[in-house]
């Protein structure tokens, strides 16, 4: 059985290298469920992404959303946009 066909180094999407960049980190809540809300009365979300501080965290319901939050909340280009330079 052939493992590779063909030898080609590895290499990271643009949504990695973005990713990696800007030093974030996304984390998903577990048993989330539509709707759900804090003790505070705030809607919880699926997904959050922040960077190295936490001190920008953003939410959504994809990690991709909650990147796409992060980014637009701090005036960043993402993955995509930057791609169309």
């Amino acid at each position: 059985m052939i493992e590779n066909l063909f030898d080609l180094p590895e290499s990271k999407s643009p949504r990695l290298k973005w990713i990696e960049k800007h030093h974030l980190k996304t984390d998903q809540t577990p048993n989330w469920q539509p709707g759900q809300e804090d003790e505070f009365g705030d809607v919880i979300e699926a997904w959050y992404a922040s960077d190295d501080n936490f001190e920008h965290n953003h939410g959504g319901e994809t990690e991709d959303e909650a990147l796409v939050a992060w980014a637009k909340a701090r005036g960043k280009l993402t993955w995509l946009e930057e791609g169309k330079l």
